[in-house]
C-alpha cells in the first residue's frame, strides 16, 4: 500500500491532518500543471486551491478506482480549463500542433479566421492540457 493510500484511509477515518500531508505532497506538481495550462501564476494558484477544495469534498467517497495522482491531476486540468474559459483567455497558437506539424503558425492563424473562435480556443486548451499531462511523470 502506498503512502497516498494510507493518507486517504486516515482522512476517511477522520484524521484531517492526513489531508494536509496529501496537499504538501502534491501541491507543487498540481500547481505546475495548472500553470502550464493557464500561463498565469495567480490563476494557477486559484486553480490549484480550487482543485484541492474539490479533492477535500470528494475524498470521503474516493474508491481507489484509479491512482490518487491520476484523479487529482484530472481535477486540476478540469478546474484550470474551466477557469480559462471563464476568464475569456485568448487563444494562442502552439508552436507544435498535434493536428498538423507541416503547417506554420501563420498557416494556423489563416485557417482559424474562418472557424468559430470558441472551437479554436477549445482546441488550443485541449492541446495544452495534453502537453501538460505528457510532462507529468506519475
Amino acid at each position: 500500500m502506498d503512502e497516498d493510500h494510507l493518507l486517504i484511509e486516515r482522512f476517511q477515518a477522520g484524521d484531517r491532518r492526513a489531508f494536509d500531508a496529501l496537499v504538501r505532497s502534491h501541491y507543487r506538481r498540481a500547481y505546475n500543471l495548472a500553470f502550464r495550462i493557464l500561463g498565469d501564476p495567480e490563476k494557477a494558484t486559484d486553480a490549484t486551491q480550487d482543485a484541492f477544495v474539490r479533492v477535500y469534498k470528494g475524498l470521503p467517497n474516493y474508491r481507489y478506482s484509479s491512482a490518487f495522482t491520476t484523479w487529482l491531476y484530472r481535477i486540476v486540468v478540469n478546474v484550470s480549463l474551466d477557469l480559462a474559459r471563464r476568464s475569456g483567455r485568448s487563444a494562442t497558437i502552439p508552436l507544435e500542433s498535434a493536428e498538423d506539424d507541416r503547417l506554420s503558425p501563420a498557416d494556423h492563424l489563416a485557417g482559424e479566421e474562418t472557424q468559430d473562435p470558441s472551437v479554436s480556443l477549445l482546441r488550443t486548451e485541449r492541446a495544452r492540457a495534453v502537453q501538460a499531462l505528457s510532462l507529468i511523470h506519475i
